[in-house]
């Protein structure tokens, strides 16, 4: 997402409902994306930015769902809310 103008972000904000500084901030490192609007940011986006770039710290835990309306060719992502953190394997 370092490639987003300031006009980019504006347009992005408008269409996820999200504010631009809380998107500026995501963006340059200072805040990491909520999981759940992980999804809006790559549906607003045609997949230009997808959820496992948002949070790659995440990305073991994302799995897509076959659907030919969303923008990856995957389909749609799926957060495992339920599987253990990188946390949790650490410790076992």
């Amino acid at each position: 997402m370092d490639d987003f103008s300031s006009a980019d972000r504006h347009s992005l904000a408008a269409a996820t409902g999200l504010h631009e500084q809380y998107l500026y901030q995501c963006m340059t490192g200072r805040r990491q994306m909520a999981p759940e609007r992980c999804p809006a940011i790559e549906r607003a986006t045609d997949g230009r930015v997808t959820v496992e770039e948002l949070r790659p710290d995440l990305a073991e835990r994302w799995y897509r769902i076959p659907d030919p309306a969303w923008p990856h060719p995957k389909g749609r992502p799926l957060l495992d809310v339920a599987a253990p953190g990188k946390e949790a394997r650490d410790a076992a």
